[in-house]
This record gives structure tokens, C-alpha cells and sequence, in this order.
């Protein structure tokens, strides 16, 4: 979903370009403007995503945990739970953060090729760092909590 916004957005974004510098310079602004907004839609609805598929990650490896634990199994199974369940997250975070970066850079070139106003780069550039940073608390409270869980099982 989000290449495909991201191939319509650089093809509208460059068409929408087009008309404007033959009509008016307003339209330029107004054009950009939109898909400055758009891409700061777009990464924001990636770093929901993988929020999302954090928490339910955690909470499944929360579930191993307890029924491993409540099975008798050996304190290795419980930490290699563990483990398997951090870079489960790991992965999904590093593919989000991956995948913001590419919105972000895709969208601050074509604003540029747009000769967009410093403003609007800006709000994307922002945007970028502020969802990155969002999936990356995400994934460090997921590890906290799979640690604690893990924790209180071997010492069940």
C-alpha cells in the first residue's frame, strides 16, 4: 500500500508540477504542499503499522512465555523465546524505520525537484525523525516487556 502511494503520490506530485509552472506559481505551492502532506501521512501510517504489529508481537511472545512457563519448560526454551520474539520485533522495526527513511527521501526529492518552500522539506524531514523515533520506543518497550517476562518465568 505504501509503495503504491508513494509511485501515484511522484507521479501526481511531477504531472501536478507540470500544470503548475505553465498556469501559475500558487498552483506550485499549493501542489507541493499537498504532497508534503501526503508523505507525512504515509510514514505516519507506517510507523502506526508496525506499532501495532509491535504491541500484538509482544503480547503473543508474552503468551509463549506464560504457557512455556506453565508447562514445565526448561529455562533455555524461555529464554530462546525470548530471543526469538526480540528479533521478531527487531526485524518488523528495522523494516519500518527502512521504509520511513525511503517515503522521507523519496518526498524531500521531488519536493525539491519541485523547488518546494524550506518549510514544507522541513515538515517531512520532522516527520521522518519523529515516526522512526516512535517505532523505536515502540520496539524498546516491547523488549522491556518481553525481559520482564522472561524474567519472572525463570525465576517462577
Amino acid at each position: 500500500m505504501s509503495s503504491m502511494l508513494m509511485k501515484s503520490s511522484g507521479l501526481r506530485a511531477g504531472l501536478f508540477g507540470l500544470i503548475a509552472a505553465v498556469f501559475a506559481p500558487a498552483a506550485m505551492a499549493q501542489d507541493a504542499g499537498q504532497l508534503a502532506q501526503e508523505c507525512v501521512r504515509a510514514v505516519r501510517v507506517v510507523a502506526l503499522n508496525a506499532t501495532q504489529d509491535i504491541q500484538e508481537a509482544t503480547e503473543d511472545a508474552i503468551g509463549v512465555i506464560r504457557d512455556l512457563n506453565n508447562s514445565d519448560a526448561t529455562n533455555q526454551e524461555i529464554l530462546r523465546a525470548g530471543v526469538v520474539a526480540r528479533n521478531r520485533i527487531e526485524a518488523r522495526a528495522d523494516a519500518a524505520r527502512e521504509r520511513i527513511g525511503t517515503i522521507v527521501q523519496n518526498c524531500v526529492q521531488e519536493l525539491r525537484a519541485m523547488d518546494a518552500p524550506q518549510a514544507l522539506i522541513a515538515r517531512v524531514l520532522d516527520a521522518g525523525r519523529d515516526t522512526r523515533r516512535a517505532v523505536s520506543t515502540a520496539q524498546h518497550r516491547a523488549n522491556h516487556r518481553i525481559n520482564a517476562a522472561v524474567r519472572l518465568a525463570i525465576e517462577d
